[in-house]
């Protein structure tokens, strides 16, 4: 995953992202271990080594104008703020249970990691997006960590995910169910 995720850098330092500018500091492996069990998940490495190499971008960002879209459900947030949004969760609506999520979009929808041992979607990403669901279901998006960071690199090495001239991202959304169906055959979205 370490030279898949290293791809996608390489290509949004090639087209000036401005998403690089947003990410938070890098915490080390320990810390985001522990922040993993203070929550009672069970730990899945290819998140872990998401948040090693690039430390997401602040939740707050949502609220205050400055979020930065890195594809068509947002972008990956800080293991900060996925915990904290996990927590508030688990005092309110109590939807996530063992599911971290960990990537949000201006719209409000979530992508979480299923990090459940006993989940048969044990490390697939799940959508909770009522409006596009038209339910209040999770259903799988992504095979893995790895087949999300692979789903985007082609996305934008085929310009179905490109900036226009204001750093806003633009997307071909029948070229992106396409390629993500292709690439994620046992996720239930793009069916």
């Amino acid at each position: 995953m370490n030279e898949k995720f290293k791809t996608l850098i390489e290509i949004l330092i090639k087209i000036n992202h401005p998403t690089l500018q947003k990410y938070v500091e890098i915490e080390n492996e320990e810390d985001i271990k522990y922040k993993l069990k203070q929550m009672k998940l069970d730990l899945e490495q290819s998140l872990i080594n998401l948040y090693l190499l690039k430390g997401g971008i602040n939740g707050s960002s949502l609220y205050d104008g400055s979020f930065v879209e890195l594809f068509s459900f947002g972008n990956f947030i800080s293991i900060n703020s996925a915990t904290s949004l996990l927590l508030l969760d688990r005092k309110t609506l109590k939807i996530y249970n063992k599911k971290l999520p960990f990537i949000q979009s201006l719209t409000g929808d979530t992508i979480s990691i299923d990090l459940d041992i006993k989940s048969s979607t044990k490390g697939m990403l799940l959508l909770f997006s009522p409006s596009l669901n038209l339910s209040s279901n999770f259903v799988t998006v992504y095979d893995s960590v790895e087949k999300w960071i692979e789903t985007i690199i082609k996305c934008y090495e085929t310009n179905i995910y490109r900036l226009n001239s204001n750093k806003i991202l633009e997307i071909d959304y029948k070229k992106e169910k396409e390629i993500s169906k292709n690439i994620n055959v046992n996720s239930d979205f793009w069916k």
